[in-house]
């Protein structure tokens, strides 16, 4: 019924979030070796999944100064 769906649908908004920290984190090791391009495309993965993730949006601000 209604209630499974809106389980499921919180279901996915928390994957949705974990994938996002992960490519977080992800950004945080590329930016610390250096690698600018690669951590700018987890950052921006980050914002896809999690539009509201603001040090995602925080540090690729940072790296398109």
């Amino acid at each position: 019924g209604g209630a499974d769906f809106f389980a499921k649908f919180g279901e996915q908004q928390s994957r949705a979030k974990r994938k996002a920290d992960t490519h977080y984190a992800l950004g945080l090791a590329q930016m610390h070796n250096g690698q600018t391009a690669g951590a700018k495309e987890h950052f921006k993965q980050a914002l896809s999944l999690n539009a509201s993730h603001t040090w995602a949006r925080y540090y690729l601000s940072q790296l398109d100064k």
